[in-house]
């Protein structure tokens, strides 16, 4: 596996902590494109650090 870059780490650490977080965060906290940011996430939950409950339009990432 590839260690997590510092987006991955930051946006990690805030679902953890039971923030619950956007790709849309990512965009405006690192200035990155939303494509980029799609692309950590998925990198996450490839890893199996974290999933989505709930629906699409109101459900939440998770810690795994």
């Amino acid at each position: 596996t590839q260690p997590l870059n510092q987006r991955q780490q930051w946006f990690l650490e805030r679902v953890v902590r039971g923030i619950r977080s956007t790709a849309s965060d990512i965009e405006l906290h690192w200035g990155v494109s939303p494509k980029t940011a799609r692309r950590d996430i998925a990198a996450l939950r490839s890893a199996g650090l974290i999933h989505f409950t709930g629906a699409r339009r109101n459900g939440r990432y998770r810690a795994s």
